[in-house]
């Protein structure tokens, strides 16, 4: 905190920075970031686009996003040149051609738009604190699945190789005629997977290759102050051919620098859902339809919760959970029978951001599977569900009762219980407290230990609700 007030820092951002080749360097920053506020603890997880246009609105919004940016490309542009000359000495080492490492970097920003990077973890670092809310835990899967989908992709190497090709073709005639010989098996293998993130960016957005002009000199500054005799100029053929190739395939779709990121999508695009997903995973009826708006699913007893997640069919639109400014994803307690859930889509594009588009999904769990009395069965006490413990001291799960016990709590003397909070348990038949599954849960009663509660006639349950709101409350299970 000291260091903060050293600093005059007002704000703090985690940015998350998927590397997916040291050299020649190829970096992609997340849409979504972390904001921490000190002092006070609590991080939001944010939009980085809109935290930048709300914070730095008074000011210049995109220059100190793009000041962001470039002060990331900075460090990763001098650990790329750095790395290069401890693996090309006499100690050198080979270096991993497909692997990748998501980054955390901690950058402050005081009232200018000038950022400080205060950090960066070598590692994918979500929360410094213990303040850990289901929502974060949502969006931090959202970034790891984000990750993976970016790195995994699944388009065909026939579809690749059509879109590559022209711009294979075009580099190699270049290559060529400057350095007058052939690209290497390893510069094409850079260049194809380069094309495949440029048509894979989903969420991330290009921080390097970066035709920014500073961007550049600064790499070519790098190179004549580290490497003199230029025996590294290899590094800087491959940066030419990784831009140029940017601005060809900037070129052919015609998409312009500022704008290649994961945000493709058409904003007069309907405003639809084209995802709706469940974890446990159940079969939505009807089957997803982006035109069909509700939605119903069953549950086991067993299923006491239920994550429900959805994506918009653009980048234009955003998903909320139940409410306005809800998550786009949720874990819900499930009470038993009917659960109603809303999704609601708002469209993003418009300053305030209005309701577009309204889903709904009903979720019914069912009862505690019974069995019908038999003649023969025995009494089980019962406190709580061995999956769900409220606390810990005390037993969970179908306990046998003995005789003796139930012969007391069988006694008409019991006195009469004073407190509505009387220690005591559940009590259900069962053919054996081994299986629950073996019970007549219809019949569950609730048991104090040593008292009991009178059982009010019809007029006294009148006279004591009388003139109080009685309604529905949503409990989960």
């Amino acid at each position: 905190m000291e260091f903060f007030k050293a600093q005059d820092l007002s704000v703090l951002i985690k940015a998350y920075v998927l590397v997916t080749s040291l050299t020649p360097l190829r970096a992609f920053i997340h849409s979504t970031g972390v904001v921490w506020y000190p002092p006070k603890k609590m991080h939001f997880s944010v939009k980085l686009q809109a935290f930048f246009e709300k914070s730095f609105r008074a000011s210049s919004p995109q220059q100190a996003f793009d000041n962001m940016k470039d002060a990331i490309n900075k460090l990763l542009l001098i650990a790329e040149i750095f790395g290069k000359t401890a693996s090309s000495g006499p100690n050198g080492f080979s270096r991993c051609s497909l692997c990748f490492q998501m980054l955390t970097f901690d950058i402050g920003f005081s009232s200018s738009v000038h950022p400080v990077v205060l950090e960066v973890h070598e590692h994918f670092d979500f929360q410094a604190d213990k303040d850990f809310s289901v929502q974060d835990q949502s969006v931090k899967e959202f970034l790891l699945e984000d990750t993976f989908m970016f790195l995994l992709s699944n388009k065909s190497s026939s579809s690749l190789y059509s879109t590559f090709s022209p711009f294979l073709l075009q580099d190699e005639e270049d290559y060529r005629n400057q350095y007058d010989q052939c690209l290497s098996l390893e510069e094409i293998n850079s260049m194809m997977h380069f094309v495949k993130e440029l048509q894979n960016l989903g969420q991330f957005e290009l921080l390097f290759p970066s035709a920014a002009p500073k961007i550049r000199m600064l790499l070519h500054d790098l190179h004549r102050m580290v490497d003199p005799a230029k025996k590294l100029g290899l590094v800087l053929t491959e940066h030419w051919l990784l831009l140029n190739l940017l601005e060809q395939f900037q070129s052919m779709n015609q998409v312009a620098p500022e704008n290649l990121s994961g945000c493709h999508g058409k904003s007069n695009t309907l405003p639809h859902i084209k995802q709706i997903f469940t974890s446990p995973h159940f079969d939505l009826n009807p089957k997803f339809n982006p035109k069909i708006k509700e939605y119903y699913f069953e549950v086991p007893f067993d299923v006491v919760t239920v994550k429900i997640g959805a994506k918009a069919t653009n980048c234009h639109s955003q998903v909320h959970l139940d409410e306005r400014l809800g998550p786009s994803v949720a874990k819900y307690p499930l009470g038993l029978g009917i659960n109603r859930i809303a999704i609601l889509v708002t469209d993003k594009s418009q300053p305030n951001p209005e309701i577009v588009s309204i889903y709904k999904i009903t979720i019914f769990r069912e009862d505690r599977p019974s069995l019908p009395l038999f003649d023969d069965f025995m009494v089980c006490g019962f406190v709580q569900d061995c999956g769900s413990l409220i606390n810990p001291e005390e037993p969970c799960g179908l306990q046998p009762l003995s005789s003796e016990y139930l012969s007391a709590i069988s006694q008409t003397q019991l006195k009469t219980c004073e407190t509505g909070d009387a220690k005591g348990h559940w009590i259900v038949p069962c053919l054996s407290c081994s299986d629950n599954r073996t019970c007549d849960w219809r019949e569950i009663a609730w048991q104090p230990h040593s008292c009991q509660y009178p059982v009010l006639t019809k007029p006294e349950l009148q006279q004591c609700v009388e003139n109080r709101k009685v309604g529905n409350r949503f409990m989960p299970e």
